[in-house]
C-alpha cells in the first residue's frame, strides 16, 4: 500500500482517445503506465507487418516494464479513457420494473435506469452514445437526432426493411434470441473498436447496417443467409422509385447486378417480374376498358369498382409490382373532389401513369437481360407485356 501510495505521488494523469498509440514495440522505456480507464490492445509486428495481438489490458493493470529499457510490443487504446455504461430506458410499466429487479440481481445493482417520457427524450438521447431497442417510436427518434441506432426486431424475409434513416446504424433480426446478445456486441465493437469477447461468432440472425449512397442511407446486409431474390428487389425497387420521383436512373446498379448476379438467381427474378407484370397490365387495360363502359352507361359501375378492386388487392404482395401499385393507391386515396365526374377524370389520369410506370418497370427489366444468355429467355414475354 505505501508503494502504490508513493507512485501516486510522482504520477501524472494522462486522457487518451480511443485508437490512440500510447508506446510503440522497440521505442525506448520513458513511463511506465497503470489504466485507471478504459482498455488497451497490445500487439507485435511480425516481420512481414502483420499485427500479433499478445493481450488486453484493464483498469487496474500495468504496463511498459521492460528489462532491456525498450518496449516489447505496442499498445493502443481501444476505448475513450472513460466508462462506458449500459442505460435501461424505461416508461414505468410494471414488467419493466420487474425485469431491471432481474437483471440486477445479475450486475451486482449496478445498472443504471433512467424513467422516461416524451419531454425527457430528447435530452436523454442526446447524451447516449447508442440506443438499443426494438423498433418503436423512441428508436426513430433517437436515429432522428443522429444517435446511433442498434435496431432490434422479429424475423422476416424481408431483411432490408427497417425503420432507421441515419448512416452507420445496426439492424439485427431475431432469427434465434439466443444469438441476440452476441449480435449486439459485435455491433459495439465495429462502432467503437472494442474488442468485447463474442460467445458467438456464427450467429444466423442476419443484421444489416445503414450505408449512403447518391439517393440517400439504405440497408446493405453484413451477416447471415443472404436472399438474392429479396436483395436484388430491394435494390432494383429503391432505385426504380426514385427514378419515378424524378431522380436520375442509376444505370451503374443495373450493370452491377446483370455482371455480378448467378445465372439462374437473374433469370428467376426476370421470370418472376415479368409474369406479375403480365397478370397486372391485364388488370389494368380490364380497369380502363371498364371505366370507358361505365362512361356510357352507370349501369357498367359496378364492373369498374370490381376490376379496380382487382387491381388494388394485387398491391398487397411484396414485389416491385405491387408496391408500384401501392404507389398508385396512394394518389387516388387523395382524390377529394365532391363532383363525381372529376373524380373519375383523376382516377382515368392516374390508371394511365400507373400504366405508363409499369412500362418504365418493363424496360428496367429487359436491361437485366441485354447482354447476357438469358435475354432469348425473357425477350418474347416482355414483349407482350410491352
Amino acid at each position: 500500500d505505501q508503494s502504490i501510495s508513493k507512485l501516486d505521488n510522482i504520477s501524472k494523469d494522462k486522457k487518451l482517445t480511443k485508437g490512440q498509440h500510447i508506446f510503440f514495440q522497440g521505442d525506448n522505456v520513458k513511463s511506465y503506465f497503470n489504466i485507471k480507464q478504459g482498455s488497451v490492445k497490445l500487439y507485435k509486428l511480425s516481420k512481414d507487418g502483420r499485427k500479433q495481438i499478445v493481450g488486453f489490458l484493464y483498469p487496474g493493470d500495468f504496463m511498459g516494464m521492460s528489462a532491456d529499457n525498450v518496449y516489447a510490443y505496442s499498445a493502443e487504446t481501444l476505448e475513450d479513457s472513460k466508462d462506458f455504461k449500459p442505460v435501461l430506458l424505461l416508461n414505468g410499466k410494471n414488467y419493466q420494473r420487474e425485469l431491471v429487479n432481474t437483471l440486477n440481481q445479475e450486475f451486482d445493482n449496478k445498472l443504471i435506469s433512467i424513467n422516461i417520457d416524451t419531454v425527457a427524450l430528447p435530452s436523454v438521447v442526446s447524451n447516449i452514445d447508442v440506443m438499443i431497442s426494438a423498433s418503436n417510436d423512441q428508436l426513430a427518434f433517437a436515429d432522428a437526432m443522429d444517435t446511433k441506432a442498434i435496431e432490434l426486431r422479429e424475423f422476416n424475409s424481408e431483411a432490408n426493411s427497417t425503420i432507421l434513416t441515419h448512416e452507420g446504424c445496426t439492424s439485427i433480426q431475431a432469427k434465434e434470441n439466443r444469438y441476440i446478445a452476441s449480435d449486439i456486441i459485435l455491433a459495439l465493437n465495429e462502432e467503437f473498436g472494442t474488442e468485447l469477447p463474442i460467445d458467438y461468432m456464427n450467429s444466423p440472425n442476419p443484421i444489416c447496417q445503414t450505408v449512403k449512397d447518391e439517393y440517400g442511407c439504405f440497408l446493405t446486409q453484413i451477416r447471415g443467409d443472404i436472399n438474392i431474390q429479396n436483395e436484388i428487389n430491394y435494390h432494383v425497387e429503391r432505385s426504380y422509385f426514385f427514378n419515378l420521383l424524378g431522380y436520375e436512373g442509376n444505370q451503374e446498379l443495373i450493370d452491377h447486378i446483370k455482371e455480378s448476379t448467378d445465372r439462374e438467381e437473374l433469370l428467376t427474378y426476370i421470370t418472376t417480374v415479368k409474369s406479375e407484370l403480365t397478370s397486372t397490365v391485364k388488370v389494368l387495360l380490364a380497369t380502363l376498358r371498364s371505366l370507358k363502359s361505365m362512361r356510357n352507361s352507370q349501369s357498367n359501375m359496378n364492373s369498374f369498382i370490381n376490376y379496380l378492386d382487382t387491381l388494388i388487392k394485387i398491391g398487397k404482395g411484396n414485389s416491385i409490382v405491387s408496391s408500384t401499385v401501392r404507389f398508385f393507391e396512394g394518389k387516388i386515396e387523395n382524390i377529394d373532389s365532391e363532383d363525381i365526374e372529376t373524380n373519375v377524370k383523376a382516377i382515368e389520369n392516374n390508371l394511365f401513369e400507373l400504366k405508363a410506370d409499369l412500362q418504365k418497370l418493363t424496360g428496367i427489366i429487359s436491361e437485366f437481360a441485354e447482354g447476357r444468355s438469358i435475354q432469348e429467355d425473357a425477350s418474347v414475354s416482355l414483349q407482350n407485356e410491352a
